[in-house]
């Protein structure tokens, strides 16, 4: 399998490897990168004066709309990157978030990283990692046939362990740790999952990113 990660020149080469594809049953198969495609007015302009500081450093520039009007503007993001098999999702997934700030035009841009999930026969089953927009890992959790079920681990946003313990779903029972946000300990035992779930993951956000019947996720 192709390795994922965030950087440049990694992307250029998942870019150029062999991707969305489908099979005889003309299902999706193996590698595929799902992209977000939207189609902006922006404006040209042109700097037409500099502004200077007593000691004439440039401090502002003025800038004017150009005579050449609007023009279309394609942003093109990925939106996620992974395997299919067998037409359903396999194996690690890769969720980038789209909003970006001030996109180029007519170029394939990537966001920052949300989630990286593993599935099995397109269900959640193993770990899944939720991070901020500031890229901070936010948590580690497992998942088995789609729901919480194992280790769990939540982060503060200075990298500090601010959870961690084991989810039964059979008996519905957590018992872990918890810290401050510096790491320092504060108590062990049982734990209300709905009141540690809000510092592990949106499950309703991911499942929305993922349906498969959003137009963000068509080839």
């Amino acid at each position: 399998m192709i390795g994922i990660n965030s950087d440049d020149q990694n992307i250029h080469d998942l870019l150029n490897s062999p991707h969305n594809n489908f099979d005889s049953d003309n299902k999706r198969t193996g590698f595929w990168i799902l992209h977000q495609t939207d189609t902006l007015t922006r404006y040209k302009y042109s700097v037409v004066a500099v502004v200077f500081d007593d000691d004439e450093n440039p401090i502002d520039t003025m800038a004017y709309l150009d005579d050449a009007g609007p023009f279309p503007c394609i942003i093109n993001s990925i939106f996620q990157i992974g395997y299919y098999s067998n037409g359903l999702r396999d194996s690690t997934w890769h969720i980038y978030d789209t909003n970006l700030d001030n996109p180029p035009c007519n170029e394939i841009n990537i966001g920052t990283i949300l989630y990286i999930a593993e599935f099995n026969n397109g269900i959640l089953n193993g770990l899944l990692k939720t991070f901020r927009r500031d890229q901070s890992l936010r948590s580690e959790t497992i998942f088995k046939d789609g729901k919480l079920n194992g280790y769990v681990k939540s982060y503060s946003a200075n990298g500090k362990i601010k959870f961690e313990g084991y989810y039964d779903r059979e008996k519905d029972f957590l018992y872990g740790k918890s810290y401050d946000d510096e790491g320092y300990f504060i108590r062990e035992g049982t734990f209300n999952i709905e009141m540690i779930q809000k510092d592990l993951f949106e499950l309703n956000d991911l499942n929305s990113r993922i349906d498969e019947n959003k137009g963000a996720d068509k080839p």
